[in-house]
């Protein structure tokens, strides 16, 4: 077993010699913690995947930046309340992090969230007044689940559902039913190639002749229903088309930022 362990000092890395200092500790990072992108879990038509964290938000008064993975070792830096944190590795319960001045640290994970820059809501504001009312009536059926048991709604973003759209004309059109298109490759490959950030992201597909089948149907699916109602999603893309075996061919895209 790799265990890896920050000297207790401080390091500082000025601009002109630090690039080969910083690139060996990545690839010990890198050994030490699996930052990749890990591939999702597939169980029917429901996928999840947990994508690599690059940033961190203060959500506590303060933050500690320790010289190691202890909160007995030195403390070499404090941030305030929402501050943003590059992230350049993880480790257990800690994120190793890199400061402006150049110093590298660890941060619990219990003083921080993962943070992704929000886009402009506006657009997806008017991405409403043009869903159909299969996707509407979907939207609103999870939602109302989700309200049920205390959690947020989901917000509707405009980028996800011209994708959703996309993934179920391809459904139809490549006759096919599985969570890798052909044609666009799997959902989360889909997301990058159109920029869209996510620290967790799922996929539900569904066959059925009426909306409120579909999501009965998914409902009662365990794997299905927890992506519905996870906690950790805050976004979601619907796309619906008529036609294929089932009469409505239907994805859910989710994204948690």
């Amino acid at each position: 077993m790799f265990l890896f362990i920050l000297k207790p000092e401080v390091i500082f890395l000025s601009r002109s010699n630090s690039i080969f200092m910083l690139l060996i500790i990545i690839c010990i990072l890198l050994t030490a913690c699996s930052t990749n992108t890990p591939k999702g879990v597939i169980k029917n038509s429901s996928i999840f995947i947990e994508a690599e964290v690059e940033q961190v938000l203060v959500k506590n008064s303060i933050a500690n930046v320790y010289s190691g993975i202890s909160r007995d070792l030195q403390v070499v830096k404090v941030y305030k309340h929402n501050s943003i944190i590059d992230v350049i590795g993880c480790f257990n319960d800690w994120y190793i992090i890199v400061t402006d001045e150049g110093y590298i640290g660890c941060i619990n994970k219990e003083e921080v969230i993962p943070y992704i820059q929000s886009k402009d809501v506006k657009i997806n504001d008017k991405l409403e007044h043009s869903l159909s009312k299969e996707e509407q009536r979907m939207l609103d059926l999870i939602n109302h689940e989700r309200v049920k048991i205390n959690l947020n709604p989901l917000v509707l973003d405009i980028t996800l559902t011209q994708l959703a759209r996309l993934k179920s004309q391809d459904l139809i059109k490549n006759q096919y039913f599985n969570h890798y298109s052909p044609t666009y490759g799997s959902p989360f490959e889909m997301m990058n190639k159109h920029n869209i950030s996510f620290i967790f992201a799922g996929e539900n597909l569904a066959g059925n002749t009426t909306v409120e089948g579909a999501h009965e149907a998914l409902m009662k699916s365990a794997a299905h229903r927890q992506n519905i109602l996870n906690p950790n999603f805050t976004h979601v893309g619907i796309g619906i088309e008529k036609g294929g075996p089932y009469k409505l061919m239907i994805t859910q895209l989710f994204v948690g930022k």
